[in-house]
């Protein structure tokens, strides 16, 4: 079987997979949903509705508060509890797609799913698992054209036919999203609303009771993301690169470390993390130094290339502590060069460096 699919690479030419991390709101789409806040007019707090656009310039600004400091009264359009229910993401993906209000990172996005590729949405609203997943579905059913569906199906269908068993019919006589090759890729994908406060999901999916900061939560969400993405590769020894856009620029400064903290421990990665912060839907590519190969990468190695492991206690141990390269499975060169991350950022000249030091090493003790 996995010859069949070495075989397939090869014949296509795929040495590399493309897998993607999105922020929703004025990345993928500029949402018409509202934050309720009040602002401080000379001395005096007003109340004010702002967009989710706003909100990321002020989010710290000592002049701007949640509504009452009711966090339920500032962000209950992003709940599945307001008014609307669980209905009012998808209504406002409808909104935002027949405004034609489209982010910096919606071709991009279109692109993902006309691959059939791996992704997560990592957003900062409180939405339910399921209330986020069905936005996807609508993008897919009504926003791909039929020649991109059926791209998207045969990407799908290669991928199944060598890592499942069972088959697949399409059906035509019901929404695209109904097929069950289709739901199967969409199992893969996840789905986290990490605004405060945290949607139930994630709280029982990465064992969370209290609150953290947003950017924390979505490093929890991009590690396990890191850990699936690595197993397709390590399943085909392909490289893996592994793209996140936010407009957010806190959230991408805190990526961008997490990226490079990572790419100390997995080989055959490349991490890229996107500012798509400039409201003219222009992205800033911020490039990550491609791991070297530091040996053996962290992978479990019992799960099915297409079946999405849920989260478990790895969730814990994805901060910058010692935890994080003190398991078993990290060699002793992980370790040094994790442990060298916690207080230094890797620098392009250190892993030049370690190539060439690599590659001396070879010629002097050649195999």
């Amino acid at each position: 079987m996995l010859n069949n699919y070495n075989s397939f690479m090869e014949n296509n030419k795929v040495n590399r997979l493309f897998y993607y991390g999105f922020d929703w709101d004025d990345n993928i789409l500029h949402m018409p949903t509202i934050i309720y806040m009040d602002k401080l007019v000379n001395g005096t707090w007003e109340q004010v509705s702002i967009s989710p656009s706003e909100f990321a310039l002020i989010r710290d600004d000592s002049n701007y508060r949640i509504r009452d400091n009711d966090a339920a009264k500032a962000y209950e359009e992003f709940r599945d509890f307001g008014p609307r229910g669980n209905k009012s993401f998808v209504n406002d993906v409808r909104l935002a797609i027949e405004e034609g209000a489209f982010g910096p990172s919606w071709n991009k996005f279109i692109k993902c799913l006309t691959e059939g590729a791996l992704f997560a949405i990592i957003t900062a609203r409180g939405h339910e698992y399921n209330t986020i997943k069905e936005g996807a579905k609508y993008v897919i059913d009504n926003c791909l054209t039929v020649e991109q569906q059926d791209l998207m199906y045969e990407n799908c269908l290669k991928f199944a036919k060598v890592f499942e068993k069972r088959s697949y019919t399409r059906k035509y006589n019901c929404k695209f999203t109904e097929n069950d090759l289709i739901k199967t890729y969409l199992e893969c994908c996840k789905y986290y609303g990490v605004g405060v406060p945290l949607s139930e999901s994630f709280k029982k999916d990465f064992k969370i009771s209290g609150s953290i900061r947003i950017e924390e939560a979505k490093k929890m969400v991009l590690g396990k993301f890191i850990e699936i993405c690595n197993e397709y590769g390590s399943k085909i020894n392909a490289k893996v690169s592994i793209g996140f856009s936010d407009d957010d620029k806190k959230n991408v400064e805190h990526v961008k470390k997490f990226f490079e903290f990572k790419s100390a421990i997995y080989d055959k990665m490349k991490f890229n993390v996107y500012d798509t912060s400039n409201k003219g839907n222009i992205k800033t590519e911020i490039n990550i130094a491609e791991a070297i190969d530091m040996g053996p990468s962290i992978s479990n190695k019992d799960s099915s290339i297409l079946k999405f492991m849920g989260p478990n206690s790895m969730a814990n141990t994805l901060q910058f502590s010692t935890n994080d390269f003190s398991q078993p499975n990290y060699t002793a060169l992980q370790k040094v060069k994790v442990a060298n991350l916690l207080t230094k950022p890797v620098k392009k000249k250190f892993t030049k460096k370690l190539k060439k030091d690599a590659k001396s090493k070879n010629n002097d003790n050649p195999a």
